[in-house]
């Protein structure tokens, strides 16, 4: 059997994007690309998936969230690659880090892979998208203020103040750096949502997301998963504990989920027909819910659609987006 269309999960050689390509290999209506940056880990864990799975059409193809030269590099190749259309992209790669890291581009490291070659990655690619199609973005619970679990693991709330300071924070007034690594971290996951929404909103004030013809945006928080690459960062000893500590009390606390499960979760936002053709929407899991109040922010969303924009250096012939606009800058 053949797959008519293709899905692209960024960090998909292992946690959660591994899991979440074994959900979608099951359906064998998709060719996979899992899009890392290791050629060498991604390869194997394409065999490994074809192994475990059955389904034989899975490529690698190497992409380094970290360098904007990489992105556009992907696309590249994505388009001689001669796949089945496009149909859904799984923004699922991120990172957490424990001191102030820079990407090739200069810009914060956290920012720069959360959000910033998400943003590149999926304008540029808009143009292959084959309607009805997905674009799901991997948020976190930690986005929200008011979230328990979040804070019980010692991540502080985010702290939005602008986008050239997230990608910039030397700029920044002192009061206003964000120093804290699981700030910035938190606030990257805020910076998906947002994106979300304001990706939504630009796709259909463009036009190009239509009842007809729609490409339906979601963010989803997969929960605390132990077992992850998320502080692979961090020491080693801090690994342990914290991987120890989430086992422990997984029990007892809701949020919590083995990574197996949250790829379910994630595939089902590419795979359910009930959702095409609905607003964009952010999920805990299978639960559709309401995002944290910064997310809903109209004048935050247009600030940090509009700096990545001119940090990517995104051009009007490089997405639909902006082919009847003026790049700012």
């Amino acid at each position: 059997m053949n797959p008519n269309n293709t899905i692209i999960i960024t960090g998909g050689n292992s946690g959660l994007g591994y899991q979440t390509a074994i959900q979608l290999a099951k359906t064998q209506n998709y060719h996979i690309v899992i899009a890392s940056r290791n050629k060498t880990r991604t390869l194997a864990a394409t065999e490994e998936l074809k192994t475990e799975t059955g389904w034989t059409h899975i490529s690698a193809m190497v992409l380094d969230l970290a360098s904007l030269r990489s992105v556009r590099e992907f696309v590249s190749n994505f388009e001689s690659a001669n796949l089945p259309p496009l149909n859904g992209i799984i923004c699922n790669a991120g990172l957490s880090l424990i001191g102030e890291q820079f990407t090739e581009d200069n810009i914060e490291m956290t920012f720069g892979v959360n959000h910033l070659g998400h943003f590149l990655l999926v304008n540029l690619l808009l143009k292959h998208l084959q309607t009805p199609a997905r674009i799901v973005f991997v948020s976190s619970g930690t986005h929200l203020p008011e979230h328990r679990l979040a804070r019980m693991s010692g991540v502080a709330k985010p702290r939005y103040i602008s986008a050239e300071y997230l990608a910039h924070p030397k700029n920044a007034p002192s009061g206003e750096r964000i120093t804290n690594p699981t700030q910035r971290y938190s606030t990257s996951k805020l910076c998906n949502v947002l994106y979300t929404y304001e990706l939504d909103r630009q796709l259909k004030q463009a036009g190009i997301s239509t009842a007809e013809n729609p490409i339906d945006v979601f963010a989803i928080d997969p929960g605390l998963m132990p077992g992850t690459g998320l502080v692979r960062e961090f020491p080693e000893w801090m690994q342990t504990v914290f991987k120890n500590m989430i086992i422990g009390i997984s029990p007892l606390i809701d949020g919590i989920r083995m990574p197996a499960e949250s790829g379910q979760h994630v595939a089902r936002l590419i795979t359910d027909s009930a959702l095409t053709n609905v607003d964009a929407k952010y999920y805990d899991g299978l639960k559709e819910t309401r995002s944290s109040t910064d997310s809903y922010d109209l004048e935050k969303a247009q600030d940090l659609w509009q700096t990545s924009i001119q940090l990517t250096q995104l051009q009007p012939n490089e997405t639909p987006l902006l082919q009847n606009q003026l790049v700012m800058g």
